[in-house]
C-alpha cells in the first residue's frame, strides 16, 4: 500500500526528473 506521504514523493520525484529532462 501506498501512503500518501510516499505518493507525494513520488510524484516529486517524476516532476523533478521531467522538469530535469
Amino acid at each position: 500500500m501506498l501512503n500518501q506521504r510516499q505518493l507525494r514523493w513520488k510524484t516529486a520525484v517524476m516532476e523533478s526528473e521531467k522538469r530535469s529532462v
